[in-house]
């Protein structure tokens, strides 16, 4: 197959930056699940240390039973953190 040196440049291009990409495929799935395990670690450490206000915020949001409830919040975003 004949192609133009254009085209030819491009799909080089294009074949490089797979390769490339595909070699940071894993640093970058590490980093994001770094950042959301950070993010869902903060917000389980604000929810443990705010638990009234927890209560609060879930009885505005008429759950059955907000003060059982409440202690499962923090757990499941620490837990989740740690994934």
């Amino acid at each position: 197959m004949i192609t133009s040196k254009p085209v030819g440049t491009i799909v080089g291009c294009y074949a490089m930056f797979g390769r490339a990409m595909s070699y940071l495929q894993s640093a970058f799935l590490l980093m994001v699940r770094l950042y959301w395990g950070w993010q869902f670690a903060q917000t389980g450490w604000g929810k443990l240390h705010n638990l009234p206000q927890i209560t609060q915020f879930f009885s505005s949001l008429h759950l059955p039973f907000p003060a059982l409830q409440r202690p499962s919040s923090p757990e499941w975003s620490l837990s989740a953190a740690s994934c």
